[in-house]
């Protein structure tokens, strides 16, 4: 793993997800307000998270029809789930749900939804209503949302775990749309989110007084969202709750969204799928992953795939138990730690790759959603990032690669990557998402900025800036570009007035290091702090700046040996900020 270097705390407190756009829900059992994309047809009992350029997010799920349990009818319609939604804004949390048919919208017999919402370890287990049906241990629930249709209510039960009904949410119901959509105020259920919340999802039939409709001694859930332990599985929910409990629940993140929409807490952040010339193709591809959910988040049991189609021949791997990655810091995966050393020498090394025979941890073999192994195809591919419920939190998508809802970005150069720029929101178009890094740009193991008026490449947060800004040309005053170059520990050069920057050095104390170091002084006007890119092997490997060829002008990032916590030296790509990004280095 990795962690950043957090000049000034640059980083911490920023709002990721950018400028706000309400979902704007109407509660009218219309799909209107709903039009991102679902997951491809083939991926049925899957979920993603589709956003898009307004920064809309929402999570959908593709359920297999005809699943529905037939106690009470053969089909059943108006309970067999075919799709679910859920967003939020600053005030409401939505969910649609749309049954494969809808003939009785209200009465005895009419569909009733139940949602289970845990927003942390412990709390109730058992459904409403006497479903005789309880969640997992995972998804144990502090608040539980209950229609009542069947007694011709259009509003929501929200329960507390003592089953206190301790608020109301509305709801309507479509026999034209064949939908149920359900509004709650996050006031009902603990307020707006401070972190992540785990559903579980059933349908029943509901009687007059809003109990389920009974299936003697079994569960009375008669659909669920789930995949039945493998994605892509088709079974039927008996399957599912036959022991009488809903063992499938997912995660979603709607703090980092300034509307409360749904987001990912880890993207793929770059990615360089063709290796330049004299580089093994494919064992020496690599792929970084950004952790943006602000805090330490565990990455075990999640899964990065190139294959799009769930059971398809492309590859997956899933990451092993301990695998982690430290708030607003990367991992990098790569083919082989071996191929990848021997082609971008002096660049961090890999925390994982995919050769059995390396040290490096592997990357652990996922048939539940592909039997091959990952490698990029040159013209054209979808790499996903799934977390452990198997939704498809970020799709990067490039070349003549399709995947639903994402718009794909150019197929770049031999030896370039592409990279976002941080912090920045993810809106699954990869044309304004990522940057074409050059080979002397690419930045394994570091990220660059952009937010604050401009890319991180050519002097500091924002290019140019007004009044007291950080960054590169400043108008009026303020800090010159972070300071010039910055070694291990914080700025390379004290201020002088106007945004100045003297030659007298400054030491100072790095975030991710005990150790005291003194920064190169770099003589700024205000502008651009310079210094020269280092070569790497058969590629060379900058460490920002802006795409294009392979030079990287004085205004990007270089390499500078770094030092880790023994103080010993690092070489290449391990610790650098130039003006142009936020650098890396390995952590003992």
């Amino acid at each position: 793993m990795r962690r950043s270097i957090f000049g000034l705390g640059l980083l911490v407190g920023m709002s990721w997800a950018g400028s706000a756009a309400a979902h704007g829900v109407t509660v009218d059992g219309s799909k209107a307000e709903w039009p991102l994309l679902p997951p491809p047809v083939s991926n049925v009992n899957t979920g993603h998270i589709a956003r898009n350029v307004a920064n809309e997010g929402v999570f959908i799920w593709r359920d297999a029809t005809g699943d529905e349990r037939t106690d009470f009818a053969s089909p059943d319609p108006r309970v067999d789930i075919v799709e679910a939604r859920i967003t939020g804004d600053a005030t409401n949390l939505y969910v649609l749900v749309e049954m494969a048919n809808i003939d009785l919208a209200s009465g005895n017999g009419a569909p009733q939804i139940q949602i289970a919402i845990s927003t942390g370890p412990g709390g109730q287990a058992d459904f409403a209503g006497f479903a005789d049906t309880t969640t997992s241990v995972a998804g144990e629930w502090e608040f539980l949302i209950q229609t009542r249709l069947g007694s011709g209510n259009t509003d929501a039960n929200v329960w507390d775990p003592m089953f206190n009904n301790v608020a109301t949410g509305s709801v309507a119901a479509s026999t034209a749309n064949d939908v149920i959509e359900i509004a709650v105020p996050w006031s009902a259920i603990g307020g707006a989110p401070t972190g992540p919340l785990r559903f579980t999802v059933l349908s029943f039939r509901g009687d007059t007084n809003d109990g389920t409709s009974d299936i003697g001694g079994n569960s009375d859930a008669l659909d669920a969202i789930t995949n039945y332990g493998d994605p892509g599985l088709t079974s039927n929910t008996f399957a599912e709750v036959t022991d009488g409990t809903a063992d499938y629940s997912f995660e979603l993140y709607f703090h980092l969204d300034p509307d409360f929409e749904p987001s990912a807490p880890v993207v793929v952040n770059e990615a360089l799928y063709d290796t330049p010339a004299g580089c093994l193709e494919g064992a020496a591809e690599w792929v970084e992953l950004y952790n943006r959910s602000g805090a330490a988040i565990d990455i075990a049991g999640w899964t990065f795939a190139d294959e799009e189609t769930v059971d398809g021949a492309e590859g997956a791997g899933s990451f092993p138990a301990g695998a982690s990655i430290a708030m607003d810091a990367v991992t990098l995966f790569a083919g082989s730690a071996t191929a990848y050393g021997a082609c971008f020498m002096g660049a961090p090394a890999p925390d994982f790759d995919g050769d059995v025979n390396s040290a490096t941890t592997t990357l652990l073999a996922q048939p539940l959603w592909a039997s091959g192994n990952v490698t990029g195809t040159n013209v054209g591919d979808e790499l996903l990032l799934l977390d452990p419920s198997f939704t498809v939190v970020d799709v990067l998508v490039y070349g003549n690669g399709t995947y639903a809802n994402v718009v794909a970005g150019p197929n770049v150069g031999q030896g370039h990557s592409l990279e976002r720029l941080q912090p920045t929101s993810d809106t699954d178009d990869v044309t304004v998402d990522f940057v074409d890094n050059g080979p002397a740009a690419i930045t394994p193991g570091a990220i660059q900025m952009a937010g604050m008026g401009g890319m991180m490449g050519q002097g500091g947060m924002g290019g140019m800036m007004g009044q007291g800004g950080m960054g590169g040309m400043l108008a009026q005053g303020g800090m010159g570009g972070m300071g010039g170059m910055m070694g291990t520990g914080g700025m390379g050069g004290t201020m002088g007035q106007g945004g100045m920057m003297s030659t007298t050095a400054s030491t100072s104390a790095s975030s991710s290091s005990s150790s005291a170091t003194t920064g190169t002084a770099t003589t700024g006007t205000g502008a651009t702090a310079s210094v020269s890119s280092t070569a790497a092997g058969p590629s060379t490997v900058g460490a920002g700046g802006s795409s294009g060829d392979d030079t990287v002008d004085d205004g990007g990032c270089a390499m500078r040996p770094a030092s880790d916590d023994d103080g010993s030296s690092l070489p290449g790509l391990g610790l650098l900020i130039g003006l142009g990004c936020l650098a890396r280095r390995r952590r003992r």
